[in-house]
């Protein structure tokens, strides 16, 4: 630490202890800060002010279940109608909890009995070796991939933490963690209560589920409480879960852009045209005897940015041309916001036939649709979201904040708690050998 020296940081030590004596500090004083831009992000705030930031959202694609993307293969390309926004504290396990009555095993009986402060009494007789219950409100009475919880981008901890009572010596109470995609075998991972599972999610299309498992033949009555958090300052946090869903309607659907939540002002980056064979199309020339090049002017003038590449060009049914290559599209972007699609001529000789086919696939709900980065992006007013901290448990005591969105990502900036900065440079003088 070039320039710091230890008794640097105890003088300062000293003057800021002068701003905690009542656990408050001064407009003057206050200090902001801002989290990075991530799907899911926890920071320390002072309890109960402000919290502003923005939201990023883009369409998604979904490819076709197998194979590569062509004209009889097409991917789904879908927009946003709304975004979801949650505030919460450490813990993510929001009550009230699912149980499964039909997963209760015959040969033995199990009490569940949620409390209100987010824990569950289990009073055990006798179960046989795999029943279970399950326990996350995402979850649903049977075991679809479909209801189980999206997280963001991000690594988490999960464990069961056992608040009373005690289970005998070969009995296991386990907290059993699956996770994968639709359609895809599933991972499972068992956590036995007090101990943890730390794990990472790199797509924030993977599903998961949370559920009670209980193993032996034993008689047991127990309190204990789910914990899943991100991996953050806080990670011990047994809390119960504290926080609120907000849902902004767009008002329309849009393919990509940026919300201001303290001012409601969207910024709109993205456009998408889904193609009903109707347009003004015609037949370019061929660059080979089996090459059909269909255009159409699909948007207004000055649409598109400049520049193609995937990075700024989507389409449902073709990828993108990287060289003359039947069933691809490209765009032109100069004067006219054009679009060109490239198919054997064989199968669409003229404009009639690739009109009528156009016609038909969006008929059948799954139209061409492109997508496309906008020349001039555009602004929307919504109505501004007023998100508010976690209050303090009291008034020596910061809280950490966890806000996440079914978004691309967020980022909050927010008035940092000085009690917590403070703790950040006493261990840090500590972790230097100082005394405080």
């Amino acid at each position: 630490m070039s320039g710091v020296t230890l008794s640097d940081l105890s003088k300062y030590h000293q003057g800021a202890m002068k701003w905690f004596k009542d656990g408050l500090v001064s407009e003057q004083n206050r200090l902001y800060a801002q989290t990075e831009e991530a799907g899911a992000v926890s920071f320390w705030p002072l309890g109960g002010t402000p919290l502003e930031g923005k939201v990023k959202f883009s369409f998604k694609e979904t490819p076709p279940a197998s194979g590569d993307k062509s004209p009889d293969n097409p991917s789904t390309i879908a927009g946003v109608e709304s975004v979801k926004v949650t505030r919460c504290g450490a813990n993510w396990f929001s009550t009230p909890y699912y149980r499964n009555t039909a997963g209760q095993n015959n040969n033995g009986t199990l009490a569940w009995e949620p409390n209100a402060d987010g824990t569950v009494r289990l009073v055990i007789n006798n179960p046989s070796s795999g029943a279970f219950y399950y326990m996350d409100r995402f979850s649903s009475n049977t075991v679809d991939y479909t209801y189980r919880r999206l997280l963001p981008v991000g690594r988490y901890r999960v464990s069961l933490k056992l608040i009373n009572g005690t289970v005998p010596s070969g009995a296991y109470v386990y907290m059993s963690h699956y996770s994968g995609f639709l359609g895809d075998t599933t991972t499972i991972k068992n956590t036995q209560y007090n101990q943890e599972e730390v794990f990472s999610v790199s797509d924030s299309s993977m599903r998961h589920l949370f559920i009670f498992k209980i193993v032996g033949n034993f008689t047991a009555d127990i309190v204990v409480r789910p914990v899943l958090t991100i991996l953050s300052d806080a990670d011990d946090a047994i809390e119960q879960y504290a926080g609120n869903d907000y849902t902004l309607p767009l008002g329309s659907t849009y393919y990509g852009g940026e919300i201001d939540l303290a001012t409601g002002v969207m910024t709109v980056t993205w456009g998408a045209t889904a193609v009903t064979g109707t347009e003004k199309w015609y037949l370019d020339s061929s660059s080979t005897n089996d090459v059909s090049v269909f255009r159409c002017d699909l948007c207004p003038s000055g649409t598109f940015s400049l520049g193609v590449n995937s990075d700024n060009r989507a389409c449902s049914h073709f990828p993108l041309r990287t060289n003359f290559v039947v069933n691809t599209f490209t765009t032109w972007a100069t004067s006219n916001a054009r679009v060109y699609f490239r198919l054997p001529a064989s199968s669409y000789p003229d404009v009639d036939t690739f009109k009528n086919w156009l016609a038909s696939e969006y008929a059948t709900n799954h139209p061409v649709t492109v997508a496309y980065k906008l020349n001039n992006p555009q602004t929307v007013q919504l109505t501004p979201l007023q998100l508010t901290a976690l209050t303090q448990k009291d008034k020596y005591t910061p809280r950490v904040n966890t806000v996440y969105t079914d978004a691309d990502s967020i980022q909050i900036s927010y008035r940092k708690s000085l009690i917590h900065d403070e703790d950040e440079k006493v261990q840090a003088i500590v972790a230097l050998g100082g005394n405080v």
